[in-house]
């Protein structure tokens, strides 16, 4: 049984539009540090922030260590097999972590703050199988250790991926209205046969039958003396009912008369209306 909708869907609207964009995607990531590092004893004071626009004019002025989140690219796989275009994109993000000491003075109990170490790991805690809406779970690939040019800071970049889709832009199909349905009975199964009768092939060397769906069509000269052969003298297009001269070899003159009998099956021909769109239910 076929379900049919009241009225056309119109579909959704996302808030934000684009909830797998790269600043919504960052803006996410940052967020979930803050509230994670907020939640451990000595870490509130790090800072948090995106990338700076200026990097080579940027200072670090946090005491306690600074967390700069950066989107770095993308890697598009193979289309997938449908209408649309639709890929797997993985989306790179680098979150660089400075600070002033690696961590072992805190991990012995010094109260100073934390170092390196334990921002790595708190990062790591934080993001590793975090689901940002429109995204899979994202996870780290690989740390480094960055040298830093005024020899004052530790510097460690982070590399993670974040799996999602890219879909093609949703455009609306202009295809044309459905009007006209016609069903053919397969296999003949009520076969009723026309007695032959007179047809005379027109300037397309063509006849056009008044059946459709038709089958063991016979050809003849018009006395009946010349019984032409199918697909040597004439072809048949047999679900539109029309019979071409194929010319050349064939036996059959141009502009001939010719006596042409046949059988024919069920066709039910269904006349659509009301609507105006292809995909409303009333077509």
């Amino acid at each position: 049984m076929a379900v049919q909708l009241d009225t056309p869907w119109a579909g959704t609207t996302y808030n934000p539009p684009a909830p797998a964009g790269i600043a919504a995607i960052e803006a996410a990531i940052v967020a979930q540090l803050k509230a994670s590092f907020a939640t451990v004893a000595g870490m509130g004071g790090i800072d948090i922030e995106h990338f700076p626009d200026a990097p080579q004019k940027y200072r670090a002025v946090s005491q306690l260590g600074t967390v700069l989140v950066v989107y770095r690219d993308d890697d598009y796989k193979d289309p997938e097999p449908t209408d649309r275009i639709v890929q797997e994109r993985v989306l790179q993000f680098e979150i660089d972590v400075i600070s002033r000491s690696l961590g072992w003075a805190y991990a012995s109990g010094d109260p100073s703050g934390p170092g390196a170490y334990q921002m790595l790991g708190q990062i790591r805690q934080a993001l590793m199988g975090y689901a940002i809406p429109g995204c899979k779970k994202m996870y780290p690939r690989r740390t480094r250790f960055v040298e830093d040019a005024e020899g004052v800071n530790y510097i460690y970049a982070m590399d993670w991926e974040i799996p999602t889709m890219a879909v093609e832009v949703s455009t609306v199909d202009n295809y044309p209205v459905l009007t006209k349905v016609m069903a053919l009975e397969e296999n003949a199964q009520t076969t009723i046969s026309v007695p032959a009768i007179d047809y005379t092939f027109n300037a397309q060397d063509q006849i056009q039958l008044p059946d459709q769906n038709i089958s063991s069509v016979v050809v003849k000269s018009q006395d009946g003396s010349i019984t032409y052969s199918l697909n040597i003298d004439y072809s048949v297009d047999a679900v539109n009912g029309v019979i071409t001269n194929l010319g050349g070899a064939s036996l059959i003159p141009a502009g001939a008369t010719v006596s042409v009998g046949y059988s024919k099956a069920d066709v039910v021909t269904a006349i659509a209306g009301g609507g105006n769109a292809p995909t409303w239910p009333t077509n």
